[in-house]
């Protein structure tokens, strides 16, 4: 499942504003190029009130867990892990 977010860089400069339009599904990685974009804007318009408007941003859809599958790709099946099964946690209480 691919994911694209869009950012529509908006300038007034009679009114000293820079807007970022962000729409899509951005996630919490994105938001160290978003600070970077900011820190341009803000590099390029020092007197400039800079803004990241999000109002327009939906919620990721989780991601599809056959997505990164190589073995089954798309075919809905389950991965099959071949790990051994958990040991046996012995306590005080199961002697």
């Amino acid at each position: 499942m691919s994911r694209t977010i869009s950012v529509i860089v908006r300038i007034d400069r009679s009114a000293h504003t820079v807007t970022l339009d962000v729409t899509g599904a951005p996630i919490p990685g994105d938001r160290r190029e978003l600070h970077r974009m900011t820190a341009r804007a803000r590099t390029l318009f020092p007197d400039a009130a800079v803004t990241v408007d999000l109002s327009s941003t939906r919620t990721p859809e989780p991601q599809d867990p056959q997505g990164d599958n190589t073995n089954h790709p798309g075919d809905g099946q389950p991965e099959i892990s071949s790990a051994p099964a958990a040991p046996h946690l012995v306590t005080a209480s199961s002697r």
